[in-house]
């Protein structure tokens, strides 16, 4: 199991079992993946190409109030137009 998560820094949870999480080595470096921890489910690549970008978006979303809400939010699995 530890193989599997070799080279992802977490960086948050969406709730349940579901992180996003920091490629920091390999060719992905840099990316943003939505993973679930048990491993069962494929992950997936955040829409932006970079660590800089998702969390832009991020920001956005939070400050605009986007992801208030009183459930996951499941910020990162849908590309959301900005503006």
């Amino acid at each position: 199991m530890k193989r599997i998560f070799a080279g992802i820094m977490p960086l948050g949870a969406q709730g349940c079992a579901f992180l996003h999480g920091l490629v920091i080595t390999g060719s992905f470096k840099v990316r943003v993946i939505n993973f679930e921890k048990s491993a069962e489910l494929k992950p997936l690549f955040a829409h932006e190409n970079n660590f800089l970008d998702w969390y832009e978006r991020w920001l956005d979303e939070v400050i605009t109030g986007k992801l208030i809400s009183n459930t996951p939010s499941w910020f990162g699995y849908a590309k959301k137009n900005r503006g």
